[in-house]
């Protein structure tokens, strides 16, 4: 027997009609993985969550890192590149995108933070806020293949 993990209806069947269910009856677009129930409001999120499914099967050279996509393991190469141009000037930590030495000055070098409502923690970027904050919202799926909750 399955329990919906929305409205707590009790399916007799499958997994499947577990799916069928979910995404029928309230609108979410589910995992096409056959062994998980995860569901998302949106086709883009589920497809975003469907890489957790995927074999890693591309590894840096350089490290030994794997990852599922080829576009992934691109955006990994930059961090063995020799020429890192963006240069922190109060400890020399040196980056190759300045996205990336922006994130590392506003969460290494500043005293500001971002308290949380709930409880208190101080996240010292609005990112790591933002993560924190999933923690007091109710879980609403969680993927039985991976554990991760949506």
């Amino acid at each position: 027997m399955f329990q919906c993990r929305i409205c707590k209806t009790h399916i007799d069947k499958t997994h499947v009609a577990l799916k069928w269910h979910v995404e029928y009856s309230h609108s979410l677009h589910t995992c096409r993985n056959a062994h998980c129930v995860a569901a998302f409001k949106t086709e883009s999120a589920r497809n975003i969550h469907a890489s957790v499914h995927i074999q890693k099967t591309r590894q840096c050279d350089h490290c030994s890192e794997q990852f599922n996509h080829h576009f992934a393991l691109k955006h990994h190469m930059v961090v063995h590149e020799k020429h890192h141009e963006h240069k922190c000037t109060q400890c020399g930590r040196a980056y190759f995108r300045p996205q990336d030495l922006k994130e590392h000055m506003s969460t290494a070098h500043q005293s500001v933070t971002f308290p949380c409502q709930s409880c208190g923690y101080k996240g010292r970027s609005k990112r790591m806020l933002k993560q924190h904050e999933l923690l007091h919202k109710e879980p609403s799926i969680v993927c039985e293949f991976c554990s991760a909750v949506f």
